[in-house]
């Protein structure tokens, strides 16, 4: 997940359109997201 986060954050730095931008912004929270979940549930 972290890894998947890091590359949607990337892929939407580079992107030029607005709604692709924030499409990516989201999946990049929502990877970060179930990892914090999945580190809590471990943890």
């Amino acid at each position: 997940h972290e890894t998947a986060c890091n590359k949607l954050k990337a892929y939407g730095e580079q992107a030029q359109d607005q709604q692709i931008k924030q499409m990516f912004q989201k999946s990049a929270q929502d990877a970060h997201n179930t990892k914090q979940k999945l580190m809590t549930f471990l943890g």
